[in-house]
């Protein structure tokens, strides 16, 4: 599927963010006991013109070394969030959460470019949960004393 001359170049990322080929695909989470759809988990994927469907194993951290993190991460929020509002509009209220790398734990801008994708609602939480949860995966977080119970 992919050649030992497989390359990708700052140009190719370029490309990507300008020629709409990043794209989300959603797994659903499932209740065991009942079979409902409990929410989802969105993940990335590159339409390449060249290589075609590429999983994140192929891209990540090539974006990761170019220091590209942050962009990909804001696009994955904004997509999220343009998701959430589909789906809502068609009566389904699912959360969708995205993961995170090590790099946006370190970007003191995310926050900040999160809040402007998903502003907190100004009505009951209740009525309007947060639009898309993060997730940090294993490893990448630690504390340094347990959590309060």
């Amino acid at each position: 599927m992919y050649s030992s001359s497989f390359r990708l170049t700052n140009r190719d990322i370029d490309l990507a963010f300008e020629a709409d080929r990043l794209f989300l695909v959603c797994q659903p989470k499932l209740c065991l006991a009942t079979g409902g759809t409990l929410g989802a988990e969105a993940y990335i994927r590159w339409n390449h013109p060249d290589y075609g469907l590429l999983p994140p194993g192929l891209f990540l951290s090539f974006i990761e070394r170019r220091e590209r993190s942050g962009e990909l991460t804001r696009f994955v929020a904004r997509a999220a969030a343009e998701t959430l509002v589909r789906w809502r509009g068609a009566g389904l209220d699912w959360p969708l959460s995205i993961n995170l790398g090590a790099p946006d734990l370190a970007d003191m801008g995310l926050p900040g470019a999160l809040d402007g994708i998903c502003p907190l609602s100004t009505s009951d939480a209740s009525d309007d949960p947060p639009c898309v949860a993060l997730v940090v995966p294993p490893g990448l977080h630690t504390t340094t004393s347990p959590p309060h119970a």
